[in-house]
Order: C-alpha cells, then sequence, then structure tokens
C-alpha cells in the first residue's frame, strides 16, 4: 500500500460528533528553466518559478457531504507567513505573561482559574467566572449553559478544559461561600491583541477549467484572534468564474461567478505554527538542493547573453 499523498508535508483534522475538518498541505516546488516555449522563466537565482507554490486543501465532512476548496500560497510568501506569525505569538505571549503578573502582583486578587481564566465565546466572553458570578446571582445558570456548551465542544476544541475547570472552581467556591466579590476579580483587557491579519490574497484565477471554460478561483485569508482557545483561522473561497482578456489583462469577473464555496477552519498556535515552520523548512531545502544546478544555469545564460551581445 502506497500513500495517496506524496507530495503532503503537513496535515491537521479535527473531528466532532457530527463533522469532520482537515487541513493537508502539499510542497509543489519548481525552479526557474532555461527556456520556455509558452513563457519567459524567472531568473535562475530567484530560485522560484512563479507556478512554484505550497498548495493548500481545507475539507469538510458531515454524514456523506463532502465539500473541499483548494489554494495556492507562492513559495516566496513564505518566510513573511512564518515572520508574522512570530512577531504576533510573541506579542501575544508577552501579553499574556504581562496578565499574569498583575493577578499575582495583587495581594487583593486570587490567582486561582476562577478569577484569571476569561470566558472566550459567547455573552459572557472576556468576564471571568468569578466576575460573572460576582455580578448577579441570576448568572449562575448563564455559567451552567457556558459549561454545558463548552464540554459539548471540549473533542473539537481541547483548551476548552480550562474554561470548564474555571467554571467548576467558580461554582464551588460561591457554593460553599468563599467566592471573593471583588470589582477588580478578573484579569483587563489592556493590553489585549485585536484581530490580526497573518496573510490574505485576492482573488486568483488558476486552472483547471469547468466545462464552460471558467477558471478555478481562489482567494485566501488567515487571522488571528487571541480571545479564541483556536485563535488562527484560515478561511477559503472557492468558485468558477470566466476571465476577461479583452484589455490586455486578466480581470476575473466575479458577477458571472458559479459554484461557491466556502470553508474556514479554527486552528491552535501550535497547530499553524508547526504547519508554518514546515513550509518554510521545505522552501530553504528545496533552494539548497537546487542552488548549485541554478548557479550554473545563471552562469550558462550570463555566457550566451554576453556572447550574443558581441557578434
Amino acid at each position: 500500500m502506497k500513500t495517496k499523498y506524496p507530495f503532503q508535508i503537513d496535515s491537521i483534522v479535527h473531528k466532532s460528533k457530527t463533522i469532520i475538518r482537515t487541513f493537508g498541505m502539499e510542497a509543489r516546488l519548481f525552479s526557474p528553466q532555461e527556456e520556455n516555449e509558452e513563457r519567459e522563466p524567472a531568473a535562475p537565482l530567484e530560485m522560484h518559478e512563479g507556478y512554484s507554490v505550497f498548495k493548500g486543501t481545507l475539507i469538510t465532512k458531515e454524514g456523506t457531504d463532502r465539500k473541499f476548496v483548494t489554494f495556492n500560497i507562492p513559495a516566496k510568501d513564505v518566510s513573511y507567513i512564518y515572520k508574522k506569525t512570530s512577531m504576533v505569538m510573541a506579542e501575544a505571549l508577552k501579553n499574556k505573561l504581562k496578565s499574569v503578573n498583575k493577578v499575582t502582583k495583587s495581594e487583593d486578587i486570587p490567582s486561582s482559574a476562577a478569577y484569571t481564566v476569561k470566558m472566550t465565546s459567547g455573552t459572557l466572553k472576556g468576564k471571568t467566572p468569578a466576575e460573572i458570578l460576582s455580578e448577579s446571582e441570576s448568572n449562575k445558570e448563564k455559567l451552567e449553559n457556558q459549561k454545558k456548551w463548552l464540554i459539548d465542544n471540549v473533542e473539537k476544541y481541547p483548551k476548552n478544559q480550562i474554561q470548564i475547570d474555571a467554571i467548576d472552581e467558580a461554582l464551588k467556591l460561591s457554593a460553599e461561600g468563599k467566592l471573593i466579590v471583588s470589582s477588580s476579580s478578573s484579569v483587563t483587557n489592556e493590553g489585549e491583541l485585536p484581530i490580526i491579519e497573518i496573510y490574505s490574497c485576492p482573488p486568483k484565477n488558476v486552472k483547471p477549467l469547468d466545462g464552460d471554460g471558467r477558471y478555478t478561483i481562489y482567494d485566501i485569508l488567515v487571522t488571528y484572534d487571541g480571545s479564541k482557545g483556536m485563535p488562527f483561522t484560515v478561511s477559503i473561497n472557492n468558485c468558477f468564474a470566466p476571465v476577461d482578456r479583452s484589455k490586455g489583462t486578466n480581470e476575473i469577473v466575479m458577477s458571472k461567478a458559479v459554484s461557491k464555496k466556502k470553508i474556514s477552519m479554527a486552528l491552535s498556535e501550535e497547530e499553524w505554527f508547526t504547519m508554518v515552520d514546515t513550509m518554510l523548512s521545505h522552501k530553504k531545502m528545496f533552494e539548497n538542493l537546487t542552488y548549485p544546478e541554478q548557479l550554473k544555469l545563471a552562469k550558462k545564460i550570463n555566457d550566451e547573453n554576453r556572447i550574443g551581445a558581441t557578434t
């Protein structure tokens, strides 16, 4: 038995009771050629042709319903994505450490999970369990409902367990009459990162074409939202649309797009960083492997051009 995906470099699978989401990435890397009958190749020492890409696929499977979208990330974009990802994660960690220090340095604010772990979704988003119970007795039911939702989705989002444990602790303290009511019982939002765009590209047209000559179209958006347990989100749109070349440019006529599909997948910091780090590693290995031949090709073309200019 052989693998079905020989060029795959990484894959991420999320399973819940009703749906399976898969994110796969393949390395489709190509060096500049000496010559091409259809187009002028890139310069040899640029190391990559324009179609040298990492090909991504997002798949959702719900029962018998299976949907997928595809997209390309040019090899030259990977270093930028890696740098942006690293910077955002470093800043997020720095802010988290600042928040922890604010809690641990205060004599009035307990440092346990009930007072420091914030809810990351729903109407209670941004508040700790202790703060929620301190505001009103009626909030106990809201907190229990939030806990139920977190438990139902813990398989999909493992970090939900942190919030579940914090809620359990707050409910226990409240039942025992030990809950400390304080207007400053939680860490503030000061310094929390906004939603940050990590990478995006406008609609691009690629082959294959459909039966009516429309191109495959894709666009990409990757964002970071530190308030979520799975902070990175990859959103991909696919469709088929005609391309107008009458003005000498490749204008995608999105008003005539058909077969539109959109899939988004939330990823943990570890999952997204591992994916990007693997892409960068493959890019560098490819360049190290092909550099000697590309350098020979560059010298050969340069010599031929010099001779041609003197004849």
